[in-house]
């Protein structure tokens, strides 16, 4: 009996021990299974605060100085082709605030200022003035927006700072630096002693600035300090005019300030004479549509003054004047008319190299007839820039610098740098025509709407 009483006790614990396991496996599974069903919420959580904004729900504010002569012309492509690969990427387009300023200085940091007014994720700033860089940069960090600057890059120390405060502010574009280096290195391809006509073993080189500071200036003078790295004895031959050019940029505040002190005095000249301005709205209206004019007036007047100085520096230098260094396509192709009449009177030819080419600039370099220009490809800048925005929205780190390369154009490639741009041409002009017909189809369906 005792036996028996031993047997049903010893099951008793066995099932109760059973009982506890399965109770212990359930819990533990049920304990998992909690885990498994909180971690979509924490991931839902984790994806509202780290930053990520989708396209769609993005502000893009895009504030930018068009500046003057090819500057003007790249920047319009680039800004053109910035919004339309926003738009491409899903950013709707009343949420891409675009603002031309009159300046890259106080205008334009206006503009930023008024940016940030409402909620902003990312703010693109185009060829600002380096005085007031650092004030854009802070308002965009007290708006909380991400910033990026295209054009003329900022200066070391402001960079310095980006990195140090570990800010959301980035730059692409192109290096000046470089392009000295690239022109000299056309130099470099070509054979010295057809460039020596002279035969005095060193080059004698005349400078074509534009008359406002622009970056073709810079250009200007990196080229000059490269020629010397590449072991070019190099015999500046206006450098007077040069000078001139330094201290008319270090007198541009001065005008400024005169700028402003005239502009404050004719604005209550101006209150005063309002009736008078109503009185004359139909000739504002005529002056504008001559105003519309101007770009490609300035240019012609650019290039037509580039072929009477060249003309003069032959007749002064004679085969002195060995090479000529331009700073845009407009002052490349008026020196290239006065070198064309002076090689088809003596046979002296003179190497000429230019900056930021349009077609006609490029078409000359394919046939031979300017040694080598250097391109700025606002495609490539464009679409770098376009990555960056994107990735800010991301919540991703961008690097401080987004160096695209410029690209020196000779006889070897010029085609091959003139079919890009016609492609590049032809995207823009498709998106014309889309916009017109579009236009048709408004027209058409507001005809619709009248019946």
């Amino acid at each position: 009996m005792s036996r028996r009483w031993l047997y049903i006790c010893l099951a008793a614990v066995s099932i109760a021990m059973n009982i506890a396991g399965c109770s212990g496996t359930e819990q533990k599974n049920s304990s998992a299974e909690g885990t498994t069903q909180e971690e979509p919420a924490k991931e839902e959580k984790k994806s509202s605060e780290d930053g990520t904004v989708l396209p769609g729900d993005a502000r893009i504010g895009l504030a930018f100085y068009p500046g003057a002569g090819n500057e003007a012309v790249f920047t319009e492509q680039f800004v053109g082709r910035v919004k339309s690969n926003l738009e491409s990427a899903g950013v709707p387009t009343d949420q891409i605030i675009v603002m031309e300023a009159e300046s890259g200085g106080d205008p334009l940091l206006h503009a930023i200022q008024e940016l940030t007014q409402e909620p902003v994720d990312v703010i693109i700033a185009g060829n600002a003035s380096q005085d007031v860089i650092p004030q854009i940069t802070d308002a965009a960090g007290k708006a909380g927006a991400a910033l990026l600057y295209f054009g003329r890059m900022p200066e070391q120390a402001e960079r310095d700072r980006w990195a140090e405060g570990e800010w959301r502010v980035s730059y692409v574009g192109s290096d000046l630096s470089k392009v000295g280096e690239l022109r000299a290195q056309i130099m470099d391809t070509l054979d010295f002693d057809e460039v020596d006509a002279n035969e005095d073993h060193h080059i004698g080189v005349v400078v074509l600035n534009t008359e406002e500071d622009s970056i073709g200036n810079e250009v200007n003078r990196a080229s000059l300090e490269a020629l010397e790295k590449y072991h070019y004895t190099v015999e500046f031959l206006n450098e007077e005019d040069f000078s001139d050019a330094d201290d008319d940029d270090d007198n541009d505040d001065d005008r400024d300030d005169a700028d402003n002190d005239a502009d404050d005095n004719d604005a209550d000249d101006a209150d005063n004479d309002a009736d008078d301005n109503d009185a004359d709205n139909d000739d504002n209206d005529r002056d504008g549509d001559e105003d519309e004019d101007d770009g490609p007036d300035l240019n012609e007047q650019r290039r037509e003054m580039a072929r009477e100085k060249v003309s003069e520096w032959i007749n002064e230098y004679g085969k002195d004047l060995e090479v000529i260094l331009c700073a845009d396509d407009a002052l490349t192709l008026g020196a290239r008319e006065a070198v064309e009449d002076y090689k088809s009177k003596i046979g002296h030819d003179v190497v000429i190299l230019g900056f930021s080419p349009d077609a006609e600039t490029l078409e000359k370099v394919a046939g031979g007839e300017i040694e080598g220009t250097i391109f700025n490809d606002s495609l490539s800048q464009s679409r770098s820039l376009t990555d960056a925005v994107l990735a800010y929205l991301r919540g991703e780190s961008v690097p401080q610098e987004i160096i695209c390369d410029y690209v020196k154009v000779t006889v070897d490639n010029a085609q091959e740098i003139i079919d890009v741009s016609s492609v590049n041409s032809d995207d823009d002009s498709d998106d014309e025509s889309d916009n017109d017909e579009s236009d048709e189809e408004s027209d058409d369906s507001g005809e619709g709407n009248d019946e």
